[in-house]
């Protein structure tokens, strides 16, 4: 769920795949189902995160897609994140978006499923660029020696 400075309400409805839009009063304005993706109708799968940016964009974690959409507020597509490539990520690694994020400068952050390096961040071109708040961890000689 996102909450406008305005009071206008974004909730992913994850069980009906779509997306509710209330006023502040809880009236619906919009439900975002779909959209136009390569001139063919697409559909989500289990959205489970919204973001509205300043720029009138609706970011969307549409989990079992296993992609981020970012729609204008037109619902006309905007771009597409999906399937990150990078050195720091196994081959075998699956992007299953859960919530996300984008900050002033338009940079996408997303926690994902079996991620546990960080959250990941993504530059306005959609790329990879790595983990945000990632806390690296160290054991002691004497935290080694009670484990045994």
């Amino acid at each position: 769920m996102f909450i406008t400075d305005d009071g206008t309400i974004y909730i992913a409805d994850t069980g009906n795949n779509r997306i509710v839009v209330l006023n502040s009063d809880m009236e619906v304005l919009q439900i975002i189902d779909s959209f136009v993706n390569d001139g063919k109708r697409d559909t989500f799968n289990a959205p489970s995160g919204v973001c509205y940016t300043e720029d009138g964009e609706l970011y969307i974690a549409d989990t079992n897609n296993k992609r981020v959409i970012a729609l204008d507020g037109s619902t006309n597509l905007v771009k597409i994140i999906r399937d990150p490539r990078s050195e720091v990520l196994s081959n075998d690694f699956e992007f299953v978006p859960l919530k996300v994020s984008v900050d002033y400068a338009g940079r996408v952050y997303v926690i994902a499923s079996n991620v546990y390096q960080g959250i990941m961040a993504f530059n306005q071109e959609s790329e990879f660029m790595g983990y945000f708040g990632t806390i690296h961890v160290r054991i002691t000689l004497a935290q080694k020696f009670w484990r045994l």
